[in-house]
Protein backbone atom coordinates (compact mmCIF):
# COMPACT_ATOMS: atom_id res chain seq x y z
CA UNK A 1 0.00 0.00 0.00
CA UNK A 2 2.92 2.33 0.63
CA UNK A 3 3.95 1.81 -2.99
CA UNK A 4 0.44 2.72 -4.13
CA UNK A 5 0.52 5.94 -2.12
CA UNK A 6 4.01 6.88 -3.34
CA UNK A 7 3.16 6.26 -7.00
CA UNK A 8 0.02 8.38 -6.60
CA UNK A 9 2.06 11.14 -4.98
CA UNK A 10 5.01 11.12 -7.41
CA UNK A 11 3.45 9.86 -10.65
CA UNK A 12 6.17 7.37 -11.56
CA UNK A 13 7.59 4.04 -10.48
CA UNK A 14 11.12 5.48 -10.50
CA UNK A 15 10.28 8.36 -8.16
CA UNK A 16 8.22 6.15 -5.85
CA UNK A 17 11.03 3.59 -5.74
CA UNK A 18 13.54 6.29 -4.85
CA UNK A 19 11.39 7.44 -1.95
CA UNK A 20 11.07 3.99 -0.38
CA UNK A 21 14.48 2.53 -1.22
CA UNK A 22 13.19 -0.16 -3.58
CA UNK A 23 13.72 -0.84 -7.25
CA UNK A 24 11.05 0.30 -9.72
CA UNK A 25 10.46 -3.39 -10.46
CA UNK A 26 9.72 -4.08 -6.79
CA UNK A 27 7.25 -1.17 -6.67
CA UNK A 28 5.59 -2.50 -9.84
CA UNK A 29 5.30 -5.94 -8.23
CA UNK A 30 3.64 -4.41 -5.16
CA UNK A 31 1.11 -2.67 -7.39
CA UNK A 32 0.48 -5.82 -9.45
CA UNK A 33 -0.09 -7.87 -6.31
CA UNK A 34 -2.60 -5.35 -4.97
CA UNK A 35 -4.33 -5.11 -8.36
CA UNK A 36 -4.55 -8.91 -8.53
CA UNK A 37 -6.04 -9.02 -5.06
CA UNK A 38 -8.62 -6.36 -5.98
CA UNK A 39 -9.05 -7.71 -9.53
CA UNK A 40 -8.87 -4.23 -11.04
CA UNK A 41 -6.33 -1.68 -12.33
CA UNK A 42 -5.34 0.98 -9.85
CA UNK A 43 -3.14 3.09 -12.16
CA UNK A 44 -3.06 4.07 -15.80
CA UNK A 45 -0.28 5.64 -17.84
CA UNK A 46 -1.43 9.04 -19.08
CA UNK A 47 1.05 11.19 -20.99
CA UNK A 48 4.03 9.36 -19.47
CA UNK A 49 2.75 9.79 -15.93
CA UNK A 50 1.07 7.15 -13.79
CA UNK A 51 -2.28 8.39 -12.54
CA UNK A 52 -4.88 6.70 -10.37
CA UNK A 53 -7.92 5.09 -11.92
CA UNK A 54 -11.29 5.50 -10.23
CA UNK A 55 -10.75 2.29 -8.20
CA UNK A 56 -7.25 3.55 -7.35
CA UNK A 57 -8.70 6.82 -6.07
CA UNK A 58 -11.18 4.91 -3.95
CA UNK A 59 -8.41 2.75 -2.50
CA UNK A 60 -6.22 5.78 -1.78
CA UNK A 61 -8.94 7.21 0.47
CA UNK A 62 -8.14 4.39 2.88
CA UNK A 63 -4.41 3.96 2.33
CA UNK A 64 -3.29 7.04 4.29
CA UNK A 65 -5.24 5.95 7.35
CA UNK A 66 -4.03 2.35 7.05
CA UNK A 67 -0.40 3.46 6.82
CA UNK A 68 -0.87 5.85 9.76
CA UNK A 69 -2.32 3.07 11.90
CA UNK A 70 0.45 0.69 10.81
CA UNK A 71 3.08 3.26 11.79
CA UNK A 72 1.34 3.84 15.12
CA UNK A 73 1.22 0.09 15.80
CA UNK A 74 4.93 -0.26 15.07
CA UNK A 75 5.76 2.70 17.27
CA UNK A 76 3.58 1.29 20.07
CA UNK A 77 5.41 -2.02 20.08
CA UNK A 78 8.78 -0.32 19.83
CA UNK A 79 7.76 2.07 22.59
CA UNK A 80 6.73 -0.85 24.77
CA UNK A 81 10.24 -2.22 24.39
CA UNK A 82 11.77 1.17 25.16
CA UNK A 83 9.40 3.53 26.93
CA UNK A 84 11.46 6.55 25.88
CA UNK A 85 10.29 6.36 22.25
CA UNK A 86 6.95 6.74 20.54
CA UNK A 87 4.66 8.78 18.37
CA UNK A 88 1.96 11.19 19.49
CA UNK A 89 -0.53 12.46 16.91
CA UNK A 90 -2.29 15.54 18.24
CA UNK A 91 -5.25 17.36 16.76
CA UNK A 92 -5.91 20.90 17.88
CA UNK A 93 -7.66 24.00 16.59
CA UNK A 94 -5.70 26.93 15.15
CA UNK A 95 -5.75 29.15 18.24
CA UNK A 96 -4.70 26.37 20.64
CA UNK A 97 -2.04 25.24 18.16
CA UNK A 98 -0.52 28.69 17.97
CA UNK A 99 -0.79 29.64 21.65
CA UNK A 100 -0.46 26.79 24.15
CA UNK A 101 0.55 23.77 22.09
CA UNK A 102 4.10 24.90 21.16
CA UNK A 103 5.03 25.16 24.84
CA UNK A 104 3.54 21.74 25.58
CA UNK A 105 5.36 20.15 22.63
CA UNK A 106 8.70 21.70 23.68
CA UNK A 107 8.21 20.44 27.23
CA UNK A 108 7.34 16.95 25.97
CA UNK A 109 10.40 16.87 23.70
CA UNK A 110 12.70 17.96 26.53
CA UNK A 111 11.39 15.26 28.84
CA UNK A 112 11.08 12.56 26.15
CA UNK A 113 13.44 13.32 23.24
CA UNK A 114 12.66 10.00 21.54
CA UNK A 115 8.96 10.80 21.24
CA UNK A 116 7.87 12.16 17.88
CA UNK A 117 5.02 14.66 17.84
CA UNK A 118 2.78 15.15 14.82
CA UNK A 119 0.37 18.09 15.05
CA UNK A 120 -2.65 18.29 12.79
CA UNK A 121 -4.72 21.45 12.70
CA UNK A 122 -7.97 22.14 10.97
CA UNK A 123 -11.63 22.86 11.41
CA UNK A 124 -13.54 21.35 14.30
CA UNK A 125 -15.42 19.07 11.92
CA UNK A 126 -12.19 17.78 10.34
CA UNK A 127 -10.50 17.20 13.68
CA UNK A 128 -13.53 15.46 15.18
CA UNK A 129 -13.63 13.09 12.22
CA UNK A 130 -9.90 12.36 12.59
CA UNK A 131 -10.46 11.83 16.33
CA UNK A 132 -13.31 9.38 15.66
CA UNK A 133 -11.04 7.49 13.26
CA UNK A 134 -8.38 7.21 15.97
CA UNK A 135 -5.86 9.08 13.84
CA UNK A 136 -5.21 11.81 16.43
CA UNK A 137 -5.67 12.52 20.11
CA UNK A 138 -7.34 15.65 21.40
CA UNK A 139 -5.36 18.15 23.46
CA UNK A 140 -7.37 21.10 24.70
CA UNK A 141 -9.63 22.11 27.55
CA UNK A 142 -13.01 22.03 25.81
CA UNK A 143 -15.38 19.05 25.88
CA UNK A 144 -15.46 16.76 22.84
Amino acid sequence: MRSLALVAEHGSLQAAAGRCGLSPGAVRQHLKKLEAELQTRLHANRDGRLTSTEPGDRMLRFVGEILTRHEAALMTVRGWKDASRGLVRVGAGPSFSSSLLPTLVRRLRRRHPGVEVFVETGSSEHLLERLRMGAIIRVDDTPA
